[in-house]
C-alpha cells in the first residue's frame, strides 16, 4: 500500500475550521455557528488517519503489523504531546498570574485531566455545558482528548481483529461503516445512550453525550469511510468532477460562521457531508493565489492556533485586569487576544511542533534528548497544575482576596431550591385566605427577584411560586445550542403545571440577549397566554462592564477600587436594544411588562450601592436589598392584573 502524498487542499479545509473556532471563541455573537470547525477537524482527522490504521491490518505477517502499530503510536505522540504539553504549561504558569484566582484549581485539574488523555472527562465534569462562559480556560481540550483515545483504541481494536481473522483488510471500511453507523443513530437519539448514561448515574445527558467519543465517533468514522470511498473508485474518477470543490467551499464557509437551518443536527450534519465531499473530490490545483497559499499555511499551523487560542479568549474576557468599560474597549482587547494567537500559535509551529513533527530528520541521540526535555517538562507540568490545585485549599497561602457576602434572593430559602435543576419541584409559598396565585419562571434573572417577588405577592393577598433555572430561557423548542435539552425539559415540566395548576399570573424575567432565538421565546410567550389571565415580562436589569465587582481576583492583583457610580457610557449596552423590543413586542400583544433600569440607572449613570448596601451581587444580577427597590412596582402590577 503506497504512502498518502501530502494534499494541500486538506490543509485549506484545517485552515477554515480553524478560523471558525477562534472567530466563535473570540466573537461568539458574530461567528455563532464556529463550534462546527471543531466537528470538520473530527471527519479531517478520520480521513487523515484512517490510511494509517488501514496500513496496519494490510501487513503480511505479525512482525510487520507491530512494526506499523508501533510506528503508528510513536508518531501520534510526537505529533500531538509536545505542542500540548508546552501550550498547558505556558497556560498555568500565565493563569497563575493574570486569571481570577477562582478559576486556577479548575484549570490545573483541567491540565491533569488533559496529559491523562481524558480532557474530555475533565472538561463534563469541571464546566459541563460547553456553550456557556464556564471559567474554564483548557476546556477545548475536550476534543484533543476524543481523538487520542480513538487513536489508541481503534489501532488496538483491528490488530484484535486480525488476530482473529487474518482478512481484516477485507471488511475493514465495513466495519468502519457498522461503527460510525452505530454512533450516528446514538447521536441522533435512534439508540437511546441517554437512557443507559442515566442508568450510571449520569444527571446531566446532554452534555455528557457532547463530550462522548461514542457519539463522536460517526464524525472520525465518516472520515474514514470517504478515504475508503476515494480508495476503491480511485482518484482519476473524481478528478472529473473537482470543479466542484469549488463550489462546496462557499457553503462550508458559510455553515461554519454564521448559516443555520434552524437546527443544530441539521446544521452538523450538512458540514460533515460537504467536508466528505471536498475530501474526495481531491482538486490538484497549485494556490497560484494568495488567499488559498494563506489558508494552507493557516492549515499547516491549525494545531498550534487551536492549542494556544483558548487561554488567550478567556484572558481576552474574563481576566480581572482587563476591564472592558465601553465596547471600543471590549472588541480592542479581543483584536489584540486575536494578534497574540497568532503570534504565539507562529513561535510554537516553529519551535515545538516542527521540531518533533520532522523528527525522522533527527539524529536518535538529538530525538532521545529532546524526549527527555519533554518528560521533564511534564513533571513540571503536573506540579504547577498540583499547586493551582491544592493552593484553593489554602487560600493560594493568603494570596486570594475574600469576597465581601452579598445576599442573594435564590439563597433565601434553605429548604426549597429557587433556582431548580431540571428534575426540581417548584417552591411553594402559599398564604391561607389567598385566592390568586402566581408563579415566577425564567433563568436567574428571575431567581434574583423571587424574594421581591414573594413579598409583594403576601403584601397584595396571592399565593406565590417560584420556579426558575439558571441558564434557562423560557422556550419550548430547541432551534440552537443556547438551550439544553435539560433546560427544554425544565420548561415543558413548567408548562405541564401551568396547565394543571391555571395561575392567574405568570412573571416571566430571563436576560435577553442576541444569542437567544428570539422567534421561540415569543412563541412561548403566547403559548402560556393561551393558558392563563395574564402574563407579565421583566426586562434586563443594568449590566456593569467592571468585571472586578464581586469576583476574585489575580493573585498578585492590586486590591480592587469600589466605585459606586458608574458612567451610563461604561455600562454594558449590547443587549438593552433588544431587550425593549421584547417588552415592546409583549405591550402589542396583550402581555405587560416592567422596565426596572430606571430604578438603578439614570441618563448620565448607574449605582450599584445604597448609602453603603450593595445593590448588585455580581455585575448583572441584583442583591436582595436591590430586588427589593422594585417592592412597590410589583405590588402595582398586581393591582393591575387582570387576574380574577
Amino acid at each position: 500500500m503506497k504512502r498518502e502524498l501530502f494534499r494541500r487542499d486538506i490543509q485549506v479545509l484545517r485552515g477554515i475550521a480553524v478560523l471558525a473556532v477562534v472567530a466563535y471563541h473570540f466573537f461568539p455573537e458574530i461567528f455563532p455557528q464556529g463550534y462546527l470547525g471543531v466537528d470538520s477537524f473530527f471527519v479531517i482527522s478520520g480521513f487523515v488517519i484512517t490510511p494509517m490504521i488501514y496500513r496496519i491490518v494490510c501487513s503480511q505477517d505479525k512482525h510487520h503489523l507491530f512494526q506499523e502499530l508501533k510506528s503508528f503510536y510513536q508518531r501520534r505522540f510526537y505529533r500531538l504531546t509536545p505542542a500540548l504539553i508546552v501550550a498547558l504549561l505556558g497556560s498555568l504558569v500565565v493563569l497563575i498570574f493574570f486569571a481570577s484566582s477562582a478559576d486556577l484549581e479548575k484549570s490545573g485539574l483541567q491540565a491533569l485531566y488533559t496529559i491523562a488523555f481524558a480532557g474530555n472527562i475533565g472538561a463534563f465534569r469541571l464546566a459541563g455545558d460547553y456553550f456557556h462562559n464556564n471559567g474554564n480556560p483548557l476546556i477545548h481540550t475536550w476534543s484533543l482528548s476524543i481523538e487520542e483515545q480513538i487513536y489508541f483504541l481503534l489501532p488496538a481494536f483491528f490488530v484484535l481483529l486480525y488476530f482473529i481473522w487474518k482478512k481484516t483488510s477485507k471488511i475493514f471500511f465495513t466495519v468502519m461503516f457498522i461503527f460510525s453507523l452505530m454512533s450516528f443513530l446514538a447521536w441522533i437519539d435512534l439508540i437511546d445512550t441517554g437512557s443507559i448514561y442515566s442508568e450510571l448515574g449520569i444527571r446531566d445527558v446532554e452534555s455528557f453525550s457532547f463530550y462522548s467519543p461514542i457519539e463522536r465517533f460517526w464524525q472520525f468514522g465518516i472520515g474514514g469511510v470517504s478515504y475508503g470511498i476515494l480508495l476503491k473508485y480511485s482518484e482519476s474518477v473524481f478528478d472529473r468532477i473537482q470543479i466542484i470543490y469549488l463550489f462546496l467551499l462557499a457553503p462550508l464557509v458559510a455553515f461554519v460562521t454564521q448559516l443555520t437551518w434552524g437546527n443544530d443536527h441539521a446544521d452538523t450534519a450538512t458540514v460533515v457531508l460537504l467536508i466528505c465531499l471536498l475530501l474526495v473530490c481531491t482538486p490538484k490545483v497549485h494556490f497560484k493565489s494568495a488567499i488559498p497559499r494563506v489558508m494552507v499555511g493557516i492549515g499547516n499551523r491549525s494545531y498550534s492556533i487551536y492549542l494556544v487560542h483558548m487561554p488567550i479568549v478567556y484572558l481576552s474576557i474574563n481576566s480581572p485586569y482587563f476591564d472592558s468599560n465601553t465596547p471600543i474597549v471590549h472588541f480592542s482587547i479581543l483584536f489584540a487576544g486575536l494578534a497574540i494567537t497568532f503570534f504565539l500559535a507562529e513561535i510554537m509551529f516553529r519551535k515545538v511542533e516542527n521540531v518533533f513533527r520532522l523528527k525522522s530528520q533527527l539524529e536518535p541521540k538529538s530525538l532521545r534528548n529532546r524526549t527527555l526535555i519533554l518528560l521533564g517538562t511534564s513533571g513540571v507540568l503536573v506540579l504547577v497544575a498540583s499547586f493551582m490545585v491544592l493552593g484553593e485549599k489554602n487560600s493560594y497561602f493568603g494570596l486570594q482576596e475574600d469576597l465581601p457576602q452579598v445576599a442573594a434572593a435564590w439563597d433565601a430559602d434553605p429548604n426549597c431550591a429557587r433556582m431548580a435543576e431540571w428534575d426540581g419541584v417548584p417552591c411553594n409559598y402559599p398564604i391561607s385566605d389567598a385566592k390568586k396565585t402566581l408563579i415566577l419562571i425564567g433563568d436567574s434573572h428571575a431567581a434574583q427577584l423571587s424574594e421581591v417577588i414573594l413579598s409583594a405577592g403576601h403584601a397584595e393577598n396571592w399565593n406565590v411560586v417560584i420556579w426558575t433555572m439558571a441558564g434557562c430561557a423560557v422556550v419550548f423548542e430547541k432551534t440552537t445550542s443556547q438551550i439544553s435539552n435539560d433546560c427544554l425539559l425544565h420548561n415543558k415540566r413548567t408548562l405541564d403545571w401551568i396547565k394543571r395548576e391555571k395561575p392567574n399570573l405568570v412573571v416571566i424575567s430571563q436576560y435577553n440577549g442576541t444569542f437567544l432565538p428570539q422567534r421561540e421565546i415569543r412563541s412561548a410567550v403566547l403559548t402560556i397566554k393561551e393558558w392563563v389571565q395574564d402574563v407579565h415580562l421583566v426586562g434586563n436589569t443594568p449590566v456593569f462592564s467592571d468585571r472586578r465587582y464581586m469576583t476574585h481576583p489575580a493573585l498578585f492583583q492590586p486590591p480592587y477600587q469600589f466605585k459606586s457610580k458608574i458612567p451610563a457610557s461604561e455600562m454594558d449596552r449590547s443587549n438593552i436594544e433588544i431587550s425593549e423590543k421584547f417588552l415592546a413586542w409583549g405591550i402589542e400583544n396583550g402581555v405587560t411588562s416592567s422596565d426596572l433600569s430606571p430604578l438603578y440607572c439614570t441618563p448620565s449613570h448607574c449605582v450599584r450601592s445604597n448609602e453603603g448596601t450593595l445593590l448588585f451581587s455580581d455585575r448583572d444580577h441584583l442583591s436582595v436589598a436591590g430586588a427589593n427597590l422594585a417592592f412597590n412596582k410589583f405590588r402595582l402590577v398586581l393591582n393591575n392584573s387582570h387576574a380574577q
